[in-house]
C-alpha cells in the first residue's frame, strides 16, 4: 500500500530529523523514517518540492521527465552543479548553463548516430564534467543508463559483456580499454561535439512509470555482480526522498561523498544533488 502523508507531515519530518540525535533510539524506531525507505510518499514529497520553488514536470502517474526536473527546472546558469578534482587536470567545474548548451549539441549528435529512447548506453567516463553531460544527456534522450569507470581492459570488457548496451560513450583517450578490435563505429560514440556544432536538441523524455532509467553493476550480489534496472518511479522516489528527508538539503548547499562505489552509489547521489539545485564535490578516495 502506497505511503499517504501531506506537506505537512514532510515539514514535520525534516524538522524532527534536524532536532534529533542521529544516535537516538526514538529516531532509529520512527516508523515513517523506515517506511519511507520501502514506500517514500511520492505524491506528498513531489507537491512539498514543486511548493518550496518551480513545479516539478514528473508525476507518478502520468511519468517522470528527469531532465527537465533536474536541469530546467532551475534557473540560475551560473550555479556551479559538479567541482570534480583529478591529478591530470586539477579542479573543474561545471555549470548548469554549459551542462545545458553541452547536453543540447551532445543529444543532438547521438541522435543523428540513431540513438532512440529505451536502447542501453554505457558510459564509459570517470566522474567529470564530461560525465555529468553524457548522463543528463542520456537522460533527456530516454534511455536506460550503465555508468562505468575506467578500469583496466579485461574489467571493463566483462562489464559490457554482462550489461550488454546498444551504444558505447566515451572519450578518445579511454577507447584503449575497449581492446581490440574495438566495438563497431555504429555502437561507439567518442567525445562531445564542438561548441560550433550546427544543431542542438532542445527535447526531453519522459519515462512512463515502471520504466528502467539505470543499469547498474552492484558489488553487493555475490558471487560476481549482477545488472540491476532501476525504474523511473524507484529513481524518482528514492532521490527525493534522500534529498528531503535523509540528508534534508537547501539549495546552494554542497554535497562530497568520497568513498562510495561509484558505478552504484554515485549516480543517485548526483541526480539528488541535481534535484535540489546542490553542488557535488568529488575527488577520489586516494587523493
Amino acid at each position: 500500500m502506497a505511503t499517504i502523508w501531506d506537506t505537512g507531515q514532510i515539514e514535520s519530518f525534516r524538522a524532527q530529523l534536524q532536532k534529533a540525535d542521529p544516535s537516538s533510539p526514538s529516531l532509529a524506531a520512527t516508523d515513517w523514517l523506515a517506511q519511507s525507505h520501502v514506500t517514500p510518499g511520492l505524491p506528498a514529497l513531489c507537491s512539498f518540492l514543486s511548493a518550496r520553488g518551480a513545479p516539478l514536470k514528473s508525476h507518478p502517474v502520468q511519468g517522470f521527465d528527469l531532465y527537465h526536473d533536474l536541469v530546467l527546472r532551475h534557473p540560475g546558469p551560473g550555479q556551479e552543479l559538479l567541482r570534480a578534482y583529478s591529478r591530470r587536470l586539477g579542479w573543474r567545474v561545471l555549470t548548469r548553463g554549459a551542462l545545458r548548451a553541452r547536453s543540447a549539441r551532445l543529444a543532438a549528435a547521438w541522435v543523428r548516430q540513431g540513438v532512440q529512447a529505451g536502447q542501453r548506453m554505457a558510459l564509459l567516463l570517470p566522474i567529470s564534467p564530461e560525465y555529468v553531460v553524457a548522463l543528463m544527456t542520456a537522460l533527456r534522450l530516454g534511455l536506460v543508463v550503465c555508468p562505468l569507470q575506467p578500469r583496466g581492459p579485461l574489467v571493463v570488457a566483462q562489464k559490457l559483456a554482462q550489461l550488454a548496451p546498444d551504444f558505447i560513450y566515451t572519450q578518445s583517450l579511454y577507447t584503449p580499454l575497449l581492446g581490440h578490435p574495438l566495438p563497431p563505429p555504429e555502437q561507439l560514440l567518442c567525445d562531445e561535439p564542438a561548441a560550433t556544432a550546427p544543431d542542438d536538441y532542445y527535447g526531453s523524455y519522459t519515462y512512463p512509470p515502471g520504466a528502467p532509467v539505470l543499469a547498474l553493476l552492484s558489488p553487493l550480489r555475490p558471487p560476481v555482480e549482477q545488472v540491476v534496472e532501476v525504474p523511473s518511479e524507484l529513481l524518482f522516489g528514492g532521490i527525493l526522498r534522500d534529498l528531503l528527508l535523509t540528508f534534508g538539503l537547501e539549495p546552494g548547499q554542497a554535497l562530497a561523498a568520497p568513498g562510495g562505489w561509484p558505478e552504484q552509489y554515485f549516480p543517485g547521489l548526483l541526480l539528488m544533488a541535481l534535484l535540489g539545485a546542490v553542488l557535488s564535490d568529488h575527488c577520489e578516495r586516494e587523493e
